[in-house]
């Protein structure tokens, strides 16, 4: 009577879950009522961390192979490799569809900035002193307060002129120059930018996006270590500091002059190409400037 009566109930279950879609659906996990496959990575990077659909499934083994068995259908597939002392890993990044049976997927893994890059910026503050060396390269200068007219009539997207009020900051004396984004190359092993042929040294670095500024930034601080952080200025610090305190089309006048910027009209020797930092005379900052620094400090235009 126990027997009859236990199986009796066994099968009353089994016959509600059959005419219930929705009992199956919560009482099964989803990957019970699908069909597996197999999936059979093989990668060229031995050794890679494997994620699917987020979670955590191994790595892939000397030969760059890893099996992994997945229900039917879609799936979000992560591999990544980090590159060692580096902001940079390799990954891919893609959906892929499994199907019953074995499933080989070949996959070759990119060059990608590491999605953790900001960790190898801290290790490196904790691991190395201040280094001096880079920041006296900034020449950094205090830009008083103040207010200027900012744009103009004779510019499109430029109009119309309007007042702007400027707090006090802090501006490098020169544009960063391939000397000192060579030196965060070196250290982070991140894309040496190409100076199309130009020269690197004290010339401005060039080739570099605004990503790319942001990151070059982090190292910055990490290895110097300033009291506020350094950041890119804003399109209204930059103007006021490189109009220093002039009203005409440029700081030294309304017509291009010789020598006096990179430009077509100026007689430049260097036109077509960029100049070293400090090739051409300083912008005035007699209204402005501290009266303790010497004016010849203040480069900002040239």
């Amino acid at each position: 009577m126990v027997i009859k009566s236990t199986i009796n109930r066994a099968f009353s279950f089994l016959l509600l879950l059959l005419l219930s879609q929705n009992v199956l659906t919560a009482v099964l996990p989803p990957y019970l009522s699908q069909q597996l496959g197999i999936l059979w990575l093989r990668v060229d990077q031995p050794g890679a961390h494997v994620y699917v659909n987020a979670m955590d499934r191994g790595k892939v083994d000397d030969n760059g192979d890893l099996r992994i068995t997945l229900p039917e259908g879609r799936h979000l597939l992560l591999i990544t490799k980090p590159i060692e002392n580096s902001v940079y890993s390799y990954q891919s990044n893609r959906k892929i569809t499994v199907h019953y049976g074995l499933n080989l997927v070949n996959l070759s893994l990119h060059k990608t900035l590491d999605p953790g890059w900001w960790h190898h910026f801290q290790n490196l503050s904790k691991n190395n002193r201040v280094d001096n060396d880079v920041r006296n390269s900034l020449h950094m200068l205090n830009i008083p307060a103040g207010e200027f007219t900012m744009g103009s009539n004779e510019i499109m997207f430029a109009r119309p002129p309007h007042k702007m009020q400027v707090a006090a900051f802090k501006i490098s004396k020169y544009e960063v120059t391939f000397d000192l984004y060579d030196r965060f190359v070196s250290q982070t092993s991140y894309d040496n930018p190409a100076d199309d042929g130009w020269g690197r040294g004290q010339r401005p670095v060039i080739n570099v996006s605004w990503d790319d500024a942001q990151i070059f930034l982090q190292w910055l601080n990490s290895v110097t270590q300033p009291e506020k952080p350094y950041r890119l200025p804003t399109e209204v610090e930059w103007e006021y500091a490189a109009r220093g305190g002039t009203t005409s089309y440029y700081w030294w006048g309304d017509k291009p002059a010789y020598r006096m910027a990179n430009c077509s009209d100026c007689g430049d020797p260097w036109y077509r190409r960029t100049t070293p930092v400090g090739s051409f005379a300083p912008t005035p900052m007699v209204c402005m400037i501290r009266q303790e620094m010497p004016m010849n400090e203040y480069r900002i235009a040239g």
